[in-house]
C-alpha cells in the first residue's frame, strides 16, 4: 500500500477491534429497541430464511427479521452462516 500511497497506515488489528465491537453493540440496542416499540404496538413482524450459493459453490443461509415502524418497512439481518452441502432438512435444522 505504501507504494500506492506513502501516507497511509494500516489500522492495527486491536483498533479494528475495537471499532467493529462498538458498531456491533450500538446495532444490538438499536434493533433491542425498535423490536420493544414492535411488542409495545402490538405489531407482528414476518420473517424469512435465505439460502445463497456463491460462484465458489459455497452455501450461505440468512435469517432475516421484516417489520414495520414509523410507516417505514425495516428489515434486520439476524444470522448469516455458511451452510454445508447437501441442504438436507438435517443440515438446515443443525443451525
Amino acid at each position: 500500500m505504501k507504494d500506492v500511497e506513502p501516507r497511509f497506515k494500516n489500522a492495527s488489528r486491536r483498533s479494528v477491534n475495537t471499532k467493529i465491537s462498538a458498531l456491533a453493540t450500538q446495532t444490538r440496542s438499536h434493533f433491542l429497541k425498535e423490536l420493544a416499540a414492535i411488542a409495545k404496538h402490538g405489531l407482528q413482524p414476518s420473517v424469512t430464511l435465505d439460502f445463497w450459493t456463491g460462484r465458489d459453490s459455497q452455501s450461505f443461509m440468512g435469517f432475516i427479521i421484516y417489520y414495520v415502524c414509523d410507516k417505514q418497512l425495516k428489515h434486520t439481518l439476524l444470522c448469516f452462516k455458511e451452510v454445508p452441502s447437501p441442504h438436507t432438512s438435517d443440515n438446515i435444522v443443525s443451525f
